[in-house]
């Protein structure tokens, strides 16, 4: 796409800051970006994580500003596509808006997911739905190297009652732990993932 362009960052590094013009949207080539909204309330919301292969701020094809932060959990790298160029090619490739409907459904789908996770009470079963979203399937790693404090902010959990969980699941034998990586036994129990939605979804805003 005409105007595209590639950008390395450090880790912390900001892509854009909340409030700044929206311009461009992203694509992840490598690494992870997180997204951070902030409140008026002053507390600050994990709305979404980027990994490679996944796009972010596609907002900015209608708004005038991002409404969050995008900031690199490690050293990354992401591609910029123009808005404007953007505009362009999905009115004159009907291949290309076709794609990116699709994109944008699987987002949707997302983010009912997201939404039906908060009406589960028990802390076990909204953290093994939760990671039956976000997992490429039972015995594969379903988190690896990224703060466990984003994954206690997505599932509405405590840091401290998020590490409770995880250790009892891990007694039970319901997930597997090394480090910061954490893997999916084939049998869990109750926690389905809400809306019949797989592993590997987007984690889209």
């Amino acid at each position: 796409m005409g105007g595209a362009s590639r950008r390395r960052l450090d880790p912390g590094e900001a892509v854009f800051r909340q409030g700044n013009r929206a311009r461009a949207l992203f694509g992840v080539v490598s690494g992870r970006v997180r997204l951070l909204r902030h409140t008026a309330e002053g507390s600050t919301v994990v709305a979404a994580v980027a990994s490679p292969g996944e796009t972010f701020a596609e907002a900015a094809l209608a708004a005038g500003a991002y409404r969050c932060d995008a900031v690199a959990d490690l050293a990354s790298v992401v591609e910029r596509f123009p808005a404007d160029a953007v505009r362009r090619a999905l009115a004159t490739d009907p291949a290309l808006a076709e794609r990116w409907i699709v994109l944008l459904c699987g987002q949707v789908r997302w983010l009912r997911a997201r939404v039906e996770l908060r009406s589960i009470r028990s802390a076990r079963d909204r953290v093994l739905a939760h990671l039956r979203l976000i997992a490429p399937g039972a015995g594969g790693p379903a988190w690896d190297v990224r703060p466990l404090k984003d994954l206690a902010a997505e599932v509405d959990l405590t840091p401290e009652a998020l590490y409770r969980t995880l250790a009892a699941l891990a007694r039970d034998g319901a997930i597997g732990r090394a480090g910061r990586a954490i893997t999916l036994r084939a049998s869990t129990g109750p926690g389905r993932a809400p809306g019949g939605a797989a592993g590997g979804g987007r984690r889209a805003p």
